[in-house]
């Protein structure tokens, strides 16, 4: 299938190593990562950034002194859902 990308507006797909971009909302699945608003996660190497703190886990590691609430690791279902696009995006379009 090769990679594609699909663009609506702020809202982004790429298949191939799997890149979806909502506004602030970034997931890319390959060797993962995770971007919600400030929120970021990925997996590989291991990198959790949540605003101005980050953990690092890999080639590098970086402890913040302030540890963020729990509420910070894991955004909102709110969020998440308002952040989905209409599933009309989703599937292409008939002509």
């Amino acid at each position: 299938m090769g990679n594609w990308k699909l663009e609506i507006g702020n809202w982004e797909l790429g298949i191939g190593n799997w890149e979806l971009r909502i506004g602030n909302w970034e997931l890319g699945i390959g060797n993962w990562e995770l971007g919600i608003g400030n929120w970021e996660l990925g997996i590989g190497n291991w990198k959790l950034e949540i605003g101005n703190w980050e953990l690092g886990i890999g080639n590098e590691e970086k402890f913040s002194a302030l540890q963020p609430p729990a509420s910070c690791l894991l955004p909102p279902a709110s969020c998440l859902a308002a952040l989905q696009p209409p599933a009309s995006c989703l599937l292409p379009s008939k002509h």
